[in-house]
């Protein structure tokens, strides 16, 4: 095994770690907020749209460089784990937020 595969093993795992131990933390509060019976009246305009398009563009220019060089191959998996601990990381910030009132 080369040394990038098991980099990429490596962060790949953390990566799915993190984001099953959200998701089930998610799940969770989900079933808390329903026993609660909290409707939500309000919503917050959405702070992520900025980001959400970034990424979107992200995911373009690596596929088209994929093209001008074969290096760029590798950029593809890094995207995907980031993407994958970024979930991961939210559902942990989302209850982060509410235990501060902040949310």
């Amino acid at each position: 095994m080369s040394g990038l595969f098991i980099f990429f093993l490596i962060i790949g795992a953390v990566a799915t770690i993190l984001y099953a131990a959200g998701y089930a933390t998610g799940i969770k509060q989900s079933f808390t907020d329903v026993e609660e019976d909290k409707e939500i009246t309000e919503y917050k305009d959405s702070a992520y749209t900025v980001t959400i398009a970034l990424a979107v563009i992200a995911s373009a220019v690596i596929i088209a460089l994929v093209g001008v060089n074969p290096i760029f191959v590798y950029a593809g998996p890094i995207l995907a784990v980031v993407t994958t601990f970024m979930v991961g990381f939210a559902f942990f910030y989302e209850r982060m937020m509410r235990a501060s009132g902040n949310y």
